[in-house]
């Protein structure tokens, strides 16, 4: 275990004894090679710190979330479309084109757009709707979703 620990301090050591060379040396490529080298590893640091708290977003579900969008909004779907249309018995509905239309962070509410295809028997037709996602109680991670409205 010490020869490993020891061969990382010497690499470590080479390595800012190289940049200590190249930096007094007297060209400039050697303080333009750090330079740059230096840029890069902050911009990657950066990317990652980015990548990290991005990912520990405020928890409401995206517009494409795949439960949301293969369970849920089908159902939601059909019933606002049987509360319209009576006549409509139970289609096949596929959703689809899912976009985010914009998203309020304070007020938590995401608004969202997408094509729904409708199956019933050989009829197929495709319509485009808009859909809402709400935080009921945030603390519970409890959230809604609406259909606002659907182009017939």
């Amino acid at each position: 275990m010490n020869q490993s620990v020891e061969r990382k301090d010497n690499i470590i050591k080479n390595v800012i004894a190289a940049w200590k060379d190249k930096y007094n040396a007297k060209d400039k490529k050697g303080k333009i090679w750090i330079f740059v080298a230096l840029i890069f590893f902050f911009l990657c640091i950066l990317r990652l710190l980015v990548f990290i708290f991005s990912a520990f977003g405020d928890g409401l579900p995206d517009c494409n979330n795949s439960k949301l969008i293969n369970d849920k909004l089908p159902t939601l779907v059909n019933n606002f479309i049987k509360r319209q249309d009576p006549s409509i018995y139970n289609p096949k509905t596929t959703i689809s084109k899912v976009e985010e239309i914009w998203y309020d962070k304070k007020a938590g509410l995401r608004q969202c757009s997408g094509s729904l295809t409708m199956r019933a028997d050989s009829d197929i037709e495709t319509y485009d709707f808009t859909y809402q996602i709400a935080w009921t109680n945030k603390e519970k991670n409890e959230y809604q979703y609406r259909i606002i409205d659907v182009d017939f």
